[in-house]
């Protein structure tokens, strides 16, 4: 599960940044949309990135399993 979502998040990124440079490419109009979608892209971006953080990483998950361990591990 880890892995599919991390791949959905490391192609989002080029979905955003497209938005981003046909938004501005539109020079910010507004009734244009593609500012909206720009907002939207980037906003289900952090989304996943925060999931994949907090809840779907083996590593983050483990360090918070055991926060004592994981304060004393220099690394």
């Amino acid at each position: 599960m880890y892995g599919i979502v991390l791949i959905i998040h490391s192609w989002l990124r080029w979905a955003v940044l497209a938005a981003g440079i046909a938004a501005v490419a539109r020079g910010g109009a507004r009734d244009s949309s593609t500012g909206k979608w720009f907002t939207i892209l980037l906003d289900v971006q952090m989304l996943i990135g925060l999931l994949l953080y907090f809840v779907l990483s083996p590593f983050t998950t483990a360090a918070l399993g055991d926060f004592g361990g994981a304060m004393r591990n220099p690394q």
